[in-house]
């Protein structure tokens, strides 16, 4: 993707920076200010506001803070990470809040070239796989079966470019938006069902083929330039920091949310503490919702929010995830050659990243499962899913990994009280029109946040970005 510089921010990318590393400015006046919701998108904003000197107040269903963060801790001593797990090097939002806070970050490898790829029951080197004819025996036409995997790739990158090219980038988006990315593939590349299933299957995207091109183009362009990290430590330590910013009694926990009412010079938020069925109510002169798009959803508002930005909530794309997470008593991948990185597959769990020597050696991420498919694995218990799981790395790896199983973890996000489900991804036409501007605009006293409102959908920037622009909103709204 290196013909053409990547999309344009929607937003002053600059300024956000600014206001992060240096601060805001102060407001004159001292207004209090609600958040609903303590993941990171309610979070950033609050520090911020602190910091502008308004009074605040959270109010959060869990009883944590960091939302879709969620780091686990095995007594043993082992970390990983059940949500969000890696911050890509063009997320300087983020990581401005992590040099911050002086959190240790190390890489987080995608890529190997004696790592495998298993599909079709076929098992096969990264560094060869791409340079063969039809390397997974599928049904391609007689013009497909011609060419490598690298070049049908390249040939779909290059479609991709020349529409780019013709177009600005806002009408490029635009029409890109129009499109699935199996839609785009059909219809302006003429692949056949069984090349789309491969291009998708190594671009690790063939479970959210639905998704709009707009979002699979962004994704692109950031993985294409950028190395990914974690920290090292647990990702939750970031919110953590945070949250200890703020003064004591500033997070309500296990408090959810029912009603919100707008009035002319004030809004109130009635909530309900530990499941309790008497409500309690607290008014302030803003309000910010920050929780994701599906608890949004059974959010009850009073007056009703407008028909344009109610469908829009409604509407709103929000996928699934499962992550397993799996410890062995010896990292037996790597009398393989393999020591980090993914390992495609194209099993209900989806890919499997080996994360390394500087993360975990003795770690898998399995199952970085996304989208649809994750819903199939839905109904199996967590015992059942991790003995699924070893069964098939017994397969990809041809010895019995149970022997050397330690412990694992599994979380699904569908299940989730609090979230609901995993994060948003645009269907097509909703990420380029006026559906994107209904999701972040505000209704009278009520601003809204959260990573569905961003441009980074479904990575931690997004929250950050959004929780950065409220701030902005309410800093506007106050001078």
């Amino acid at each position: 993707m290196q013909r053409i510089a990547p999309p344009p921010k929607r937003f002053n990318y600059e300024k956000y920076l600014e206001i992060l590393n240096h601060g805001p400015m102060r407001n004159k006046a001292s207004k209090k200010v609600i958040i609903v919701g303590a993941g990171m998108s309610g979070l950033t904003a609050g520090r911020l506001l602190k910091q502008m000197g308004h009074n605040i107040k959270i109010i959060e269903a869990s009883d944590k803070v960091g939302g879709r963060i969620k780091t686990f801790r095995h007594p043993s001593g082992w970390v990983g990470e059940l949500g969000a797990i890696q911050i890509l090097d063009c997320h300087k939002l983020v990581l401005s809040l992590i040099r911050n806070y002086s959190l240790n970050i190390v890489p987080f490898q995608r890529t190997g070239s004696r790592n495998f790829l298993f599909m079709n029951g076929i098992r096969l080197r990264e560094s060869i796989f791409s340079l063969k004819k039809n390397p997974f025996k599928l049904d391609f036409t007689k013009e497909e079966s011609r060419y490598t995997v690298s070049e049908l790739i390249q040939m779909y990158e290059e479609a991709i470019l020349d529409d780019l090219e013709k177009l600005d980038w806002k009408k490029a988006m635009t029409y890109m938006d129009s499109f699935s990315v199996k839609e785009y593939l059909e219809n302006c590349c003429n692949f056949s069902e069984a090349a789309i299933q491969q291009i998708l299957f190594c671009m690790n995207f063939e479970g959210l083929s639905y998704v709009s091109m707009y979002e699979l183009i962004r994704m692109m362009f950031s993985f294409n330039i950028e190395y990914p990290q974690v920290v090292k430590d647990g990702l939750d330590n970031l919110p953590r920091k945070i949250s200890e910013d703020f003064a004591n009694n500033t997070i309500l926990f296990k408090a959810k949310v029912q009603r919100i009412s707008d009035r002319k010079t004030y809004s109130c938020v009635h909530y309900s503490i530990n499941k309790s069925t008497e409500i309690e109510t607290e008014c302030a002169e803003y309000v910010i919702v920050a929780t994701s798009i599906a608890a949004l959803k059974i959010i009850n508002f009073k007056p009703k929010l407008d028909v344009k930005k109610q469908r829009a909530i409604n509407n709103m794309n929000f996928e699934s995830a499962t992550r397993i997470v799996e410890k062995f008593k010896t990292p037996f991948w790597e009398s393989e050659g393999i020591y980090q990185g993914d390992i495609t597959t194209d099993w209900h769990t989806g890919s499997i990243n080996i994360p390394g020597r500087q993360v975990e050696r003795s770690l898998i991420y399995g199952g970085v499962g996304e989208g649809r498919t994750t819903h199939l694995l839905n109904g199996l218990s967590e015992l059942d899913l991790i003995e699924y799981h070893l069964n098939k790395l017994s397969t990809l790896f041809r010895k019995k990994v149970k022997t050397v199983f330690d412990s694992g973890v599994v979380y699904k996000w569908l299940n989730d009280p609090f979230s609901l489900g995993g994060f948003s991804l645009c269907l097509p036409k909703q990420c380029s029109n006026d559906f994107n501007k209904n999701l972040k605009k505000s209704s009278g006293r009520i601003h809204f946040a959260g990573e569905h409102t961003s441009d980074s959908h479904a990575w931690v920037e997004g929250a950050v970005e959004s929780g950065i622009r409220v701030a902005l909103e309410i800093q506007k709204r106050t001078d």
